[in-house]
Protein backbone atom coordinates (compact mmCIF):
# COMPACT_ATOMS: atom_id res chain seq x y z
CA UNK A 1 0.00 0.00 0.00
CA UNK A 2 1.34 3.39 -0.95
CA UNK A 3 1.65 5.85 1.93
CA UNK A 4 -0.37 9.02 1.61
CA UNK A 5 0.40 12.24 3.43
CA UNK A 6 -1.49 15.46 4.15
CA UNK A 7 -0.55 18.69 5.90
CA UNK A 8 -3.76 18.56 7.87
CA UNK A 9 -6.16 15.75 8.75
CA UNK A 10 -9.73 16.56 9.77
CA UNK A 11 -11.37 13.77 11.78
CA UNK A 12 -15.13 13.63 11.29
CA UNK A 13 -17.03 14.51 8.14
CA UNK A 14 -20.06 16.02 9.86
CA UNK A 15 -21.28 19.50 9.02
CA UNK A 16 -18.39 21.24 10.80
CA UNK A 17 -15.62 18.87 9.71
CA UNK A 18 -16.70 18.90 6.08
CA UNK A 19 -16.84 22.72 5.96
CA UNK A 20 -13.47 23.12 7.69
CA UNK A 21 -11.85 20.62 5.31
CA UNK A 22 -13.37 22.37 2.27
CA UNK A 23 -12.25 25.82 3.44
CA UNK A 24 -8.69 24.68 4.17
CA UNK A 25 -8.40 22.76 0.90
CA UNK A 26 -9.79 25.82 -0.92
CA UNK A 27 -7.08 27.91 0.71
CA UNK A 28 -4.44 25.60 -0.79
CA UNK A 29 -3.66 23.34 2.18
CA UNK A 30 -3.12 19.66 1.50
CA UNK A 31 -6.10 18.40 3.54
CA UNK A 32 -7.54 14.95 4.25
CA UNK A 33 -11.03 14.37 5.64
CA UNK A 34 -11.54 11.10 7.55
CA UNK A 35 -15.12 9.90 8.21
CA UNK A 36 -16.13 6.60 9.84
CA UNK A 37 -19.39 6.35 7.94
CA UNK A 38 -20.26 5.97 4.28
CA UNK A 39 -20.28 8.55 1.53
CA UNK A 40 -23.17 7.70 -0.78
CA UNK A 41 -22.00 10.14 -3.44
CA UNK A 42 -24.19 12.60 -5.32
CA UNK A 43 -27.92 12.46 -4.59
CA UNK A 44 -28.62 11.89 -8.27
CA UNK A 45 -26.53 8.70 -8.09
CA UNK A 46 -29.42 6.91 -6.37
CA UNK A 47 -27.28 5.21 -3.70
CA UNK A 48 -28.75 7.06 -0.70
CA UNK A 49 -30.91 4.85 1.60
CA UNK A 50 -34.56 5.87 1.83
CA UNK A 51 -34.43 6.39 5.62
CA UNK A 52 -31.69 8.99 5.16
CA UNK A 53 -33.71 10.86 2.52
CA UNK A 54 -36.95 10.91 4.56
CA UNK A 55 -36.86 13.99 6.81
CA UNK A 56 -39.70 12.56 8.92
CA UNK A 57 -37.55 9.60 10.02
CA UNK A 58 -34.60 9.44 12.41
CA UNK A 59 -32.33 7.04 10.56
CA UNK A 60 -30.97 4.86 13.34
CA UNK A 61 -29.20 2.66 10.78
CA UNK A 62 -26.30 5.15 10.81
CA UNK A 63 -26.27 5.86 14.55
CA UNK A 64 -23.29 5.19 16.85
CA UNK A 65 -25.64 3.92 19.59
CA UNK A 66 -24.49 6.33 22.31
CA UNK A 67 -26.53 6.58 25.50
CA UNK A 68 -26.08 8.31 28.83
CA UNK A 69 -25.82 5.01 30.64
CA UNK A 70 -28.05 4.20 33.61
CA UNK A 71 -30.34 7.02 34.80
CA UNK A 72 -32.26 6.60 38.03
CA UNK A 73 -36.02 6.36 37.50
CA UNK A 74 -36.04 6.48 33.71
CA UNK A 75 -34.64 5.03 30.51
CA UNK A 76 -31.14 6.23 29.54
CA UNK A 77 -30.87 9.29 27.32
CA UNK A 78 -30.17 8.46 23.68
CA UNK A 79 -27.63 10.65 21.88
CA UNK A 80 -28.22 10.35 18.14
CA UNK A 81 -24.83 10.88 16.57
CA UNK A 82 -24.43 9.84 12.96
CA UNK A 83 -21.83 7.72 11.19
CA UNK A 84 -22.22 9.22 7.73
CA UNK A 85 -20.66 11.93 5.61
CA UNK A 86 -22.61 15.02 6.62
CA UNK A 87 -23.06 13.86 10.21
CA UNK A 88 -26.31 14.40 12.06
CA UNK A 89 -27.50 16.82 9.41
CA UNK A 90 -27.55 13.86 7.02
CA UNK A 91 -29.45 11.50 9.32
CA UNK A 92 -31.94 14.03 10.74
CA UNK A 93 -30.64 13.68 14.29
CA UNK A 94 -31.01 16.64 16.57
CA UNK A 95 -31.15 17.05 20.30
CA UNK A 96 -33.63 19.59 21.66
CA UNK A 97 -33.08 19.76 25.41
CA UNK A 98 -35.81 21.40 27.43
CA UNK A 99 -34.40 23.61 30.14
CA UNK A 100 -35.18 23.28 33.81
CA UNK A 101 -37.03 25.85 35.87
CA UNK A 102 -35.04 28.95 36.85
CA UNK A 103 -32.76 28.92 39.87
CA UNK A 104 -34.75 29.60 43.02
CA UNK A 105 -33.76 32.22 45.56
CA UNK A 106 -32.02 29.45 47.51
CA UNK A 107 -29.62 29.01 44.59
CA UNK A 108 -30.72 25.45 43.84
CA UNK A 109 -32.15 24.19 40.57
CA UNK A 110 -35.69 22.85 40.57
CA UNK A 111 -36.09 19.73 38.47
CA UNK A 112 -38.72 19.42 35.76
CA UNK A 113 -40.20 21.46 32.99
CA UNK A 114 -41.13 25.07 33.80
CA UNK A 115 -44.87 25.75 33.58
CA UNK A 116 -44.26 28.38 30.91
CA UNK A 117 -42.60 25.86 28.57
CA UNK A 118 -45.16 23.91 26.57
CA UNK A 119 -44.02 20.76 24.73
CA UNK A 120 -42.97 21.31 21.15
CA UNK A 121 -45.32 19.36 18.89
CA UNK A 122 -45.08 21.20 15.57
CA UNK A 123 -42.39 23.41 14.09
CA UNK A 124 -43.42 26.40 12.03
CA UNK A 125 -41.45 28.60 9.71
CA UNK A 126 -38.89 30.81 11.34
CA UNK A 127 -38.53 34.41 10.16
CA UNK A 128 -35.53 35.09 7.97
CA UNK A 129 -32.88 37.30 9.56
CA UNK A 130 -32.70 40.80 8.15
Amino acid sequence: MKHQFAELVIIGGGTAGAVVAAKLAGAGMDTALVEAGPDYGPLAGGAWPSEILDAAVLATTHDWGYTSGPVSGREPWTWERARILGGCAAHNGAIAPVGTAPITTSGKFRAGRPKSCAPVTKLGSLPRPT
